[in-house]
């Protein structure tokens, strides 16, 4: 029974522990994450249909049986990032969030 009218036990317990935290480890060798593409540009006519002319082109000429389901959606899949990617490209990012690359100015040629 443990309390202040009986006696109880205070003893001090030491103990040694080693304790090692391993770091993140980063994957080796992995593809980088897809770049987002600007779908912004399809508010533009002339890009819209480019991007349909150009999907209608390739994905006219798969070649990947049915039978075999995953091939034929990795081609799928590849090919209409290829496309994708070719009629509206990638985002570019701000830096800060108001200035772009077009507007960035290097004065190197003024000194």
């Amino acid at each position: 029974m443990c309390g202040a009218d009986c006696w109880t036990d205070h003893r001090l317990l030491v103990s040694k522990m080693n304790m090692h935290v391993q770091p993140h480890v980063r994957p080796q060798g992995a593809k980088a994450a897809p770049k987002k593409l600007d779908v912004n540009k399809l508010s533009n006519p002339a890009v819209e249909q480019s991007l349909r002319a150009g999907l209608a082109q390739h994905l006219g000429a798969c070649t990947a049986s049915p039978d075999d389901v995953p091939v034929a959606w990795q081609e799928f899949t590849d090919t209409v990032q290829a496309v994708s990617k070719e009629a509206i490209g990638t985002n570019i990012h701000d830096i800060d969030g108001c200035t772009s690359f077009q507007n960035l100015k290097m004065p190197f040629s003024q000194k």
